[in-house]
């Protein structure tokens, strides 16, 4: 079988693998609603949930990672930044890749919580505010 990840798939099953919580965030620095999530204490929730990996991955913005605009949001150097290869945001809707890692993304943002490699929450369709975002953490640190 032909492994058909890109590696910012392959490093972003890695981190989500290497156990405890982790956080996968979908934005592209072109996007307001990606901006206002930023805007909604994202920064705020990465400083107090430090044993939290969070990594965000651009999305739909040609390779680019967007890591001067997470920085100017505070979002801290120890959040992973990659980018994943695709067309730009002027490109047909239709062109944009829906998935990864065999999960759909067909928004931006879009928010995944994963415990111990399992996705227990996926926010899918826009803005998570630092309340939805600390209540899916919350949960999954207990013991389902």
């Amino acid at each position: 079988m032909t492994d058909t990840r890109t590696e910012t798939e392959a490093r972003v099953q890695e981190i989500i693998e290497s156990g405890g919580i982790q956080v996968v965030v979908f934005w592209a620095a072109w996007c307001g609603n990606s901006i206002s999530q930023l805007e909604r204490g994202l920064a705020e929730a990465i400083g107090e949930h430090e044993d939290v990996g969070f990594t965000f991955v651009s999305l739909w913005d040609e390779g680019r990672d967007g890591v001067d605009t997470l920085r100017a949001y505070g979002i801290p150097e120890r959040a992973t930044v990659l980018a994943q290869p695709g067309v730009g945001q002027d490109a047909p809707k239709e062109d944009r890749r829906k998935d990864f890692l065999g999960l759909p993304v067909t928004w931006i943002p879009t928010t995944w919580v994963f415990r111990e490699g399992t996705l227990a929450t996926a926010f899918n369709y826009g803005e998570v505010t630092r309340d939805q975002l600390d209540a899916a953490i919350a949960g999954a640190r207990s013991g389902w």
